[in-house]
């Protein structure tokens, strides 16, 4: 009964958020209802009473990605005067796309599997969300809301035990599983809450949420600590007299402890790396010292708190036996053996095969070398552009918005690096908001205002 009380209220908030917003709603209600990593809990218990559950949803994506295409291209998008991000963006996204679906088909998975294969890999999420934002460039911050509100679904679905264990991603994990799944998924819905607990073998920081797995958890806690820590510095630097930005620290140590009961360490690493080399590129700053302070005294707490057991070291010094370690070096291995015997157009993936955690891996292995080439062209323009164009860029948005859009890019790399992207709504929805706010794509309708923020 709690199960479908919260499914309901999610449904009913989609639904507003598909009439308010149009296109752009499509990427929440599917984060929030509908997609096979970003809310695999829910989507396949609404599967379990209605098997055509997924149907309206895959079309509703795709219809919402051509219309996207045919938006941006209305709006002069494929223009001379865009070579630049039509070449780099635009493109190379589209070919993908192209080749994940006409692979597919070759291959006989017809065209249902086909079309899933692409929702599955989350491009068209890109094109829906930068479509839907060139109309308007003063958006409430629907991107933020969205993290929020997964990161709280999340706490509640943790908190809740066995009363929601029905839209536990470790119960829809267990049931495709099958005999390999060696864990019982009640003993992992019902692990206490992990504070400073370093030690990866242990239920309590396996947790799943209503997510993929632990590492889709880990990723969306990552991006709430970013979203949260810049949003209490906007509001403060808006209302510097008020104590409004107080109450970002609540979703701040939401994510803090949905980490801690995830434990998933790339797209953390990354943002801190970025954090102390920000920090000693600018040493003088208060509040990048207040920060690394902040997170020094965190490390210090867990190291003390773990200091009998040593598992602080364990988990940063990772072992050649460890679960995550063993089970991606197979990944990897069958990746370059697939590229090696099939380096044109790969092999279809299988439940069999090891799964490579590296994303331009994966798809190299799947769909070919050439399509994993054009698949990186986005996020290498990207970086070259904020590193070619870094002191223009602080100058125009700021060096707060700046290192906002940096910080984001670090979570994305870090889940593109050591997980292969496991929430493909998230994290193409949050590349297409560095797009926006690099400024890469304009809208050149006569608006009042035709730049994208």
């Amino acid at each position: 009964m709690l199960s479908f009380i919260v499914v309901f209220s999610l449904l009913v908030l989609s639904a507003a958020l598909l009439k308010r917003f149009g296109l752009k709603g499509i990427s929440v209600a599917v984060g929030f209802v509908g997609s096979d990593t970003d809310s695999a809990g829910i989507l396949y218990w609404m599967v379990s009473y209605s098997a055509i559950y997924k149907l309206p949803i895959r079309f509703m994506v795709l219809l919402g990605g051509l219309i996207a295409l045919y938006r941006m291209f209305k709006s002069g998008l494929f223009l001379k005067s865009y070579r630049t991000v039509l070449l780099y963006q635009i493109m190379p996204l589209f070919l993908v796309s192209c080749s994940v679906v006409g692979l597919s088909l070759l291959r006989g998975q017809g065209f249902v599997i086909a079309f899933s294969e692409l929702i599955w890999l989350g491009i068209p999420f890109f094109f829906i969300w930068v479509a839907g934002s060139m109309r308007n460039r003063q958006r409430p911050n629907l991107f933020a809301f969205f993290v929020l509100i997964q990161a709280l679904m999340a706490m509640l679905v943790i908190l809740g035990g066995s009363s929601l264990a029905d839209i536990n991603g470790a119960s829809y994990a267990a049931k495709i599983g099958g005999e390999g799944w060696l864990i019982d998924p009640r003993d992992m819905i019902n692990a206490p809450i992990s504070l400073f607990n370093f030690n990866k073998h242990d239920l309590s920081v396996m947790k799943f949420g209503h997510f993929h797995n632990p590492n889709s958890l880990g990723v969306y806690s990552a991006m709430l600590m970013v979203v949260s820590f810049f949003g209490m510095l906007k509001s403060r630097t808006i209302n510097p007299n008020r104590f409004r930005w107080t109450l970002w620290l609540i979703p701040m140590t939401v994510s803090v402890v949905l980490w801690m009961n995830s434990l998933t360490r790339g797209p953390v690493l990354l943002l801190l790396l970025w954090v102390i080399f920000a920090g000693f590129l600018k040493i003088r700053q208060r509040r990048v010292v207040l920060l690394l302070l902040l997170l020094g005294g965190v490390g210090l707490a867990g190291v003390i708190m773990n200091l009998d057991q040593f598992t602080v070291l364990r988990y940063l010094i990772v072992q050649a036996d460890d679960t995550s370690v063993v089970s991606r070096l197979g990944g990897y291995q069958f990746a370059f053996s697939t590229m090696m015997s099939h380096p044109l157009v790969g092999v279809p993936a299988s439940p069999t095969d090891p799964v490579p955690h590296i994303l331009a891996l994966k798809i190299a292995a799947y769909y070919g070398i050439p399509t994993a080439i054009l698949m990186t062209i986005p996020f290498g323009h990207v970086m070259w552009f904020i590193i070619k164009h870094h002191s223009e860029l602080v100058y125009r948005l700021g060096k707060l918005e700046m290192n906002y859009i940096i910080s984001i890019f670090c979570v994305l790399l870090g889940a593109m690096l050591t997980n292969g992207v496991v929430v493909y709504v998230l994290f193409w929805m949050a590349y297409a908001e560095i797009v926006l706010k690099l400024d890469l794509i304009r809208s050149i309708k006569p608006d009042n205002d035709n730049r994208l923020a």
